[in-house]
């Protein structure tokens, strides 16, 4: 405010020193003449300000406004700018077109720039609220993408667990990182009994345990929680064709798919099975319709989207024990990247330390004859990461200094020839 202040005093000062017979003025209208406009700019300030508009829009408009109070004030106050106002509007009456033409292009030129000013503050606004709304309490997130294969990577809740378990004993962490949660989500495809469907519909599950401890939001705004689903979902046996598993649905999955609680969908989705995607599907009955606020919002708030609990997600899509997403919530004094990059360094040992070979699909086989160690990859599509490859290339004489390393890239055939056969 400060320095908006002395932006408009500073012209406004060498305006009025320019008037000349100030002494006829007076200083009532000498101070008004000052620092009315000064006045009218806070105004404005603390008026967009109180509609949270953006920094560069509440300088702007502060400023436009000071700019036209210093101009309109004037033929009021000062008799020789009243002479010079009656002037101009004379002008304006005699040359019409030029004074339309001028007109138009002034509107043009503010219409531009204030909707640039405004779609973009506006998509900014709308992309923040997104983010915020879909995360939740969540400030941390542990997942990955395997390129080959398109699907997210799979990986051990105990490893997760064991994460936690260090997080909680280390004295710099355990007081910064409030809680944790397990979830596994998916994209699959729904369709309903009216013949209604969607084929890219987001499925998000999450442990009912952990969810328990009320750290994040409930799902929706009626109470409705993980654990509420487990208890649901306790007798679920996807082996008995009459069993049927209970699932909650957002309002857009309502909409979209015109259901209503008690009514049953039926869900495909993909699993993995022996290196391959595996179509599966199921008859799920709603237990519950809810708005996309807190962790209903979990697909945003315009994405069709289902919920289960995490084991029920696990038995249906055969997981053994296994995530695709580990969330962390930080505690709220954390708000600034000087303060989270260092825990996040500290996370990410943490994360070294229990993350093996196995867990990320390396396998090592020792061939006790030739004592020749072998590294294969049963991830995607059994390719080892270049970039690991380069990393040990360049560590071998360190780590073995009298051994040689050979590169072999397997390729499956597909068709043979030989003398035309």
């Amino acid at each position: 405010m400060l320095i908006i202040s002395v932006i408009i005093l500073v012209p406004s000062l060498i305006s009025v020193y320019g008037l000349g017979r100030r002494k006829q003025l007076g200083w009532a209208k000498i101070s008004l003449l000052i620092f009315g406009p000064i006045v009218d700019a806070l105004l404005v300030f603390f008026l967009l300000n109180w509609l949270q508009l953006s920094t560069i829009n509440q300088w702007v408009g502060a400023l436009s406004v000071a700019l036209l109070s210093h101009v309109l004030i004037q033929p009021l106050l000062v008799p020789q700018r009243l002479v010079v106002w009656r002037l101009a509007s004379q002008n304006v009456l005699r040359r019409k077109r030029q004074a339309a033409l001028l007109l138009a292009g002034l509107v043009i030129a503010s219409a531009i720039i204030t909707s640039s000013l405004v779609v973009g503050d506006s998509l900014d606004e709308t992309v923040r609220w997104e983010v915020e709304v879909a995360y939740d309490e969540t400030d941390l997130m542990i997942s990955g993408f395997d390129l080959y294969t398109g699907a997210k990577v799979e990986f051990s809740q105990q490893i997760a667990e064991d994460i936690w378990q260090e997080i909680n004993t280390t004295e710099s962490l355990k007081d910064k990182i409030e809680g944790r949660q397990y979830g596994y989500s998916t994209s699959v495809s729904a369709s309903s009994q009216n013949g209604n469907s969607n084929a890219n519909l987001a499925w998000f599950a999450r442990n009912a345990t952990v969810d328990s401890e009320m750290i994040w939001s409930d799902i929706g705004d009626k109470g409705l929680r993980f654990s509420h689903l487990y208890e649901q979902n306790i007798n679920f046996d996807e082996t008995q064709p009459s069993s049927q598993a209970y699932i909650a649905v957002d309002t857009v999955f309502a909409e979209e798919l015109e259901v209503d609680v008690g009514d049953l969908v039926e869900v495909d989705w993909f699993v993995n099975e022996d290196g391959k995607r595996v179509r599966q599907e199921g008859t799920f009955q709603i237990l519950e319709i809810v708005k996309n606020v807190g962790q209903g919002a979990r697909g945003g708030t315009r994405t069709a989207t289902m919920f289960t609990d995490l084991a029920t997600s696990q038995t249906l899509h055969s997981l053994d024990n296994k995530i695709n997403n580990v969330a962390f919530s930080l505690d709220d004094s954390l708000t600034s990247r000087e303060q989270i990059d260092p825990l996040l360094e500290q996370v990410e040992e943490i994360i070294n330390k229990h993350i093996k070979s196995s867990d990320v699909g390396l396998e090592l086989t020792i061939e006790e004859s030739s004592g020749a160690l072998t590294i294969s990859s049963t991830a995607g599509l059994g390719r080892v990461n270049g970039e690991d490859v380069s990393a040990f290339r360049e560590n071998l004489t360190a780590l073995s200094p009298d051994s040689v390393m050979m590169e072999i890239l397997q390729v499956p055939l597909i068709d043979v020839q030989f003398d035309d056969e």
